[in-house]
C-alpha cells in the first residue's frame, strides 16, 4: 500500500501553524501526514498541542526527506542557508514554496541550491494579523486574503499549480505576480511605512519626548507600529530590496515638500483639501480589502484538475519541465 503523502512545514510561526489548521479543517479525515519542524521547541509543541501537524521533527534533514511538499515559513534572511542544507535530501519532485514577503532573492537562491528534480515557487501570504505571535494561529488566518504565487519560467505547470490549490484550500485568492513587481510593490505598502515610523519616532525623540509622550494618543501609536519581530529583520527587507525601497523614498520626499509648501501658505483650504483627499483614499482602502481579492489568469498555468489529490504522484512521475531544467543545470 501506498504511504500517505506528506507535507512539511518548516518554521511554526504564526503563518506555519495557521496553514497547518486551516489544511486540517479543509482536508477532513484524507489520508495525509503534516509534519513540523521549529527549532523553538514552544512553537513544536504548541502545534502538536492545538492539532496543527501530526508530529514534529526536531531534525530539519528528517523532517523533509519523505515530503511531496515543503512550505519554509521562515524569515528572509533563513531561506538561503535553508535551502542549502536541505537540498541534497529532498525527494525527485518535491514541490517547495516559502511564505517571505521578498521574492526576487528566495527565487534567486532557490535557483542556486535546488537540484532539478525538485521544483520551487514562491510564495507570499498577505494577512493582516497586527500580533504575529505563533500562539495567535488560527484557520481563518488566509480567509479571503491575497495569496502572491511568483513562478520562475522553468518551474512544471503541476508544481505551480499544486501551491495555487494549497492558498486556496486555506481560503486565500492567489494573485500570479512577477518578482520584480511583487517586490517593487511592497517596498511601497511594508518597507516604506517602516521606514516612515522609525522617521517619526526620531523626529519626535528631537523634541520634548518626556512630555511629548505623555499626550500622545492613538495617531502617534499608529504612525509608529512596527509590525517587523526584529531590527534585523527590517534591515534584511530594506537592503534586500534596495532600488525599489529607493525609489518609494523618493516619491515621499516629493510628497512632503508639496505638504510643506500647503503649510507654509497657510491656506486653510488647502490644506482642507489635501486632508480630505487623503481621507477619501483610506475609505476607498478600507472599503475595498473587505471584498475578495482578484486572481490573475495566466496562459502559463493550465487547470489541473484534484492536482492535491494527486500531490503523491509527483515524486513518481516525470513533471512537464523537468527534462528542461535537468538539461540546463547539467
Amino acid at each position: 500500500m501506498a504511504s500517505s503523502p506528506q507535507v512539511t512545514i518548516v518554521g511554526l510561526g504564526l503563518i506555519g501553524i495557521s496553514i497547518g489548521l486551516a489544511l486540517k479543517q479543509s482536508v477532513g479525515q484524507q489520508s495525509f501526514l503534516i509534519v513540523g519542524h521549529d527549532k523553538n521547541i514552544a512553537a513544536a509543541e504548541y502545534a502538536r498541542k492545538v492539532k496543527a501537524v501530526d508530529r514534529t521533527d526536531s531534525n530539519l534533514v528528517s523532517a523533509i526527506a519523505a515530503a511531496d511538499l515543503v512550505i519554509l515559513d521562515l524569515p528572509l534572511p533563513e531561506i538561503r542557508p535553508t535551502l542549502a542544507a536541505i537540498a541534497a535530501a529532498l525527494k525527485p519532485g518535491c514541490v517547495v514554496t516559502d511564505t517571505a514577503n521578498l521574492k526576487r532573492p528566495v527565487l534567486q537562491a532557490a535557483a542556486e541550491l535546488l537540484p532539478a528534480h525538485v521544483f520551487f515557487v514562491g510564495g507570499h501570504p498577505v494577512i493582516t494579523a497586527a500580533d504575529t505571535s505563533f500562539y495567535k494561529a488560527t484557520a481563518t488566518l488566509f480567509a479571503k486574503r491575497p495569496y502572491c504565487l511568483t513562478i520562475a519560467p522553468a518551474t512544471a505547470a503541476a508544481a505551480a499549480q499544486v501551491v495555487s490549490d494549497l492558498a486556496e484550500r486555506l481560503g486565500a485568492a492567489v494573485l500570479y505576480l512577477d518578482p520584480a513587481e511583487h517586490d517593487g510593490v511592497m517596498a511601497g505598502v511594508e518597507t516604506l511605512p517602516a521606514i516612515m515610523a522609525a522617521a517619526l519616532l526620531a523626529t519626535a525623540r528631537q523634541g520634548a519626548w518626556k512630555e511629548e509622550i505623555k499626550m500622545a494618543g492613538a495617531q502617534l501609536e499608529t504612525s509608529t507600529r512596527l509590525t517587523a519581530e526584529s531590527a534585523s529583520l527590517l534591515a534584511q527587507a530594506t537592503a534586500g530590496n534596495r532600488d525599489n525601497v529607493l525609489s518609494c523614498l523618493n516619491a515621499l520626499g516629493q510628497q512632503l515638500d508639496t505638504w510643506r509648501d500647503l503649510v507654509s501658505s497657510g491656506e486653510t483650504a488647502a490644506l482642507e483639501e489635501a486632508f480630505s483627499r487623503a481621507l477619501a483614499v483610506r475609505g476607498d482602502w478600507m472599503l475595498d480589502r473587505t471584498r475578495p481579492a482578484l486572481g490573475v489568469e495566466t496562459a502559463a498555468l493550465p487547470a489541473h484538475p484534484n492536482i492535491w489529490m494527486r500531490m503523491l504522484g509527483l515524486g513518481g512521475r516525470q513533471l512537464r519541465g523537468e527534462d528542461e531544467r535537468t538539461s540546463q543545470k547539467d
